[in-house]
């Protein structure tokens, strides 16, 4: 069964409150994870595991008195480990109301990328002294297969457990993909265990150590 994980910003609405102590808010710049961006204002989320991720929906600083703390034009970065940094998008988030109804705005689709980290730094703000945002929503889906532990990483080593969906290091019960093109590493001294093997076009076993195999038939 593939799982479905919607990360919501509230129970029952797309409403957000007009309140500044339910969001976030930096008034001093702060070294970014991703080296690449220096110092500035920005927000790490950590979703626990990779996703595939898909809609991203952001609810900027709504507190009337100062909605021009809200974001204005930011970079969107992703990674499936926190130390390797892709970026997606660069978008505008529209000024909040100040509404207590307010119900933010679709920012994004992520197009099914795979990622546990999402980091969105502040290009500009709308002229405030500090950088606010409410809140965010992401549509999100494990990306385990049916019944399945897969491989999500390029080549590695397979006693990794981020190398693995839902960072599961596959035992003797459970059926293994590993997709096209990449190279698993069993170490030297490691034996793994799963219940059943599909090896992908142009992917390969290396094996140092052992693999035990504990289908029956």
């Amino acid at each position: 069964m593939i799982l479905t994980t919607g990360l919501f910003a509230q129970c029952d609405t797309l409403r957000h409150n007009n309140t500044w102590f339910d969001g976030w808010i930096s008034c001093e710049e702060t070294a970014s994870p991703n080296a690449t961006r220096g110092d500035g204002h920005w927000i790490l989320y950590d979703l626990g595991q990779p996703f595939e991720l898909f809609e991203l929906h952001a609810w900027n600083m709504n507190a009337p008195d100062i909605l021009d703390y809200g974001l204005q034009n930011v970079i969107v970065d992703i990674s499936t480990d926190g130390e390797v940094w892709s970026e997606f998008a660069e978008v505008t988030i529209p000024q909040a109301t100040g509404d207590p109804l307010y119900s933010g705005s679709e920012l994004l689709d992520f197009d099914s990328a795979h990622a546990q980290y999402v980091l969105i730094t502040a290009v500009d703000n709308y002229g405030g002294d500090c950088y606010g945002l409410s809140e965010i929503r992401v549509r999100a889906h494990y990306i385990c297969p049916d019944e399945k532990v897969q491989w999500i990483a390029g080549d590695g080593n397979w006693d990794v457990p981020e190398n693995w969906c839902a960072k599961l290091i596959p035992t003797q019960f459970d059926d293994v993909i590993i997709p096209p093109g990449v190279k698993v590493t069993i170490p030297e001294d490691y034996t793994g265990h799963v219940w059943n093997i599909t090896l992908e076009d142009n992917s390969w076993l290396e094996m140092q150590g052992d693999l035990i195999v504990h289908r029956n038939d």
